[in-house]
């Protein structure tokens, strides 16, 4: 079976002690913050606090991952959800450059949205939804970009205050 390098944005607020601390074990356990370098459930809260001080999402990556997407950060997905945080999912051949395709999630959703990137890692659509929204017409073509934009865009993070103070330099054992 081929592997595949994974990354996940994952976004939204997180209010909640818990959330947050199962969120950092679950990326512990999945994958890190750094291509090379493992991190412990600490070294991802302070990450994710980092990154919401930055205006940024989590990134978290995984390389030689099995190229299944039940295989891409089961567990962090699973919580994301849970919590009510969106993510975006991209994944491409291990070793090779850029990645081929990917899915996200966000609240309201019932399933997570599958899409396919082009050279660039950007989204991209098949010819048969150009050629079916070119013969709609503007407004179609306008409304498909914006749709497909939408399945990979990739929002920031944020903390509650609460959350922050009850796990800065002290991260709970839960």
């Amino acid at each position: 079976m081929p592997y595949s390098d994974v990354v996940i944005d994952v976004f939204g607020e997180i209010g909640d002690v818990a959330d947050l601390v199962n969120l950092a074990r679950a990326a512990s356990a999945e994958g890190g913050v750094d291509w090379s370098i493992e991190a412990t459930t600490e070294e991802v809260v302070d990450y994710v606090l980092d990154m919401a001080d930055a205006g940024l999402p989590v990134t978290l990556v995984a390389n030689d991952v099995r190229s299944s997407e039940d295989a891409m950060f089961p567990q962090v997905r699973r919580l994301a959800r849970a919590a009510g945080l969106s993510y975006v999912v991209v994944h491409g051949a291990a070793g090779d450059e850029g990645y081929e395709s990917g899915f996200s999630w966000k609240p309201g959703l019932v399933q997570e949205v599958r899409f396919d990137l082009d050279g660039a890692s950007e989204p991209s659509v098949s010819l048969s939804q150009l050629k079916e929204s070119l013969a709609a017409g503007p407004d179609a073509v306008g409304a498909l970009v914006a749709a497909t934009e939408a399945k990979a865009a990739v929002g920031s993070i944020a903390v509650h205050p609460n959350v922050v103070e009850a796990v800065r330099g002290n991260v709970p054992a839960l």
